[in-house]
């Protein structure tokens, strides 16, 4: 296990293998892994994503300026945290074509707001995305999403992938 990879202990039985990444031959290869999982985890084809944003003031005006600084995936027990902030742009080629994959789809609370931030600040575009709040509110139009949903919101709880909570406890471990 390298230096940026942490094992994050959840409760007494799970461990979440969390691998920080922070150069695009690491990001390269780290997608090629996380597909892997996908195709070899119990739910196939969900992807857990979430983003962290980086907030600074600008010298001209009193607003701040916002821009996605990380971008979290995960998989079954195995996370991504992508430091997409100070990456080249190879980073961001590479990311746009996993969440482009035909088949896989992307879970995450509000995670419409997620995806135009990351098209907003990278022109990253995601081809399958699935809002858990919408979906599991009733307001889902397909009510195969809404079955979805809900699988996902199950698993998301028997194996705690709180995006907030790896990523903090990483932070900690560091």
């Amino acid at each position: 296990m390298s230096d940026s990879t942490h094992k994050v202990p959840i409760g007494k039985t799970i461990v979440i293998i969390t691998q920080v990444i922070t150069t695009s031959d690491q990001l390269n290869q780290s997608l090629e892994d996380l597909l892997w999982y996908t195709q070899h985890d119990d739910l196939k084809r969900l992807v857990g994503l979430d983003v962290e944003k980086h907030y600074s003031s600008s010298i001209s005006s009193t607003s701040s300026i916002e821009k996605v600084s990380a971008v979290m995936l995960c998989c079954g027990n195995y996370c991504l945290i992508i430091q997409l902030l100070h990456m080249d742009s190879n980073a961001s080629c590479y990311l746009s074509k996993f969440l482009q994959l035909e088949g896989l789809t992307f879970v995450g609370v509000q995670i419409q707001h997620c995806l135009k931030a990351l098209d907003r600040d990278y022109g990253i575009k995601c081809r399958n995305a699935l809002d858990l709040d919408l979906a599991t509110s009733g307001r889902s139009e397909r009510g195969e999403a809404k079955r979805e949903a809900v699988i996902a919101c199950i698993y998301l709880a028997v194996r705690p992938l709180f995006l907030y909570d790896i990523l903090r406890a990483c932070i900690l471990a560091v």
